[in-house]
């Protein structure tokens, strides 16, 4: 299945499709990332949600792995790797968190 999708960084925005490429319901979700226009035929980068029942509940986890990416567009986009990673991160613990909310909430 593909979806396509937006996002954006300060004043850079971009298309882009998702693929995805595991579901099981109850244990992972993944899904991998391509721009609509892609330089190369390359992915840009895999996203996946793990699930684990535990005693009380169940853990999530949202991890990532940045497949194809162009160093100057990390540059200017976003202020270096660095900083890319930091947003990526803190945008990973406001998903987890709102994930969080709604399941609690039902």
């Amino acid at each position: 299945v593909r979806v396509r999708g937006h996002n954006g960084r300060k004043w850079v925005r971009w298309g882009l499709s998702a693929k995805i490429i595991e579901a099981e319901p109850g244990k992972v979700f993944a899904f991998e990332t391509q721009p609509f226009y892609p330089i190369n035929k390359s992915h840009q980068t895999l996203w996946r949600y793990q699930l684990e029942a535990t005693g009380s509940g169940t853990t999530l986890t949202e991890s990532f792995h940045a497949l194809w990416v162009i160093p100057l567009v990390v540059l200017l986009a976003f202020g270096g790797k660095k900083a890319r990673l930091a947003q990526l991160q803190q945008n990973l613990e406001s998903t987890l968190a709102r994930i969080k909310a709604v399941a609690e909430a039902s």
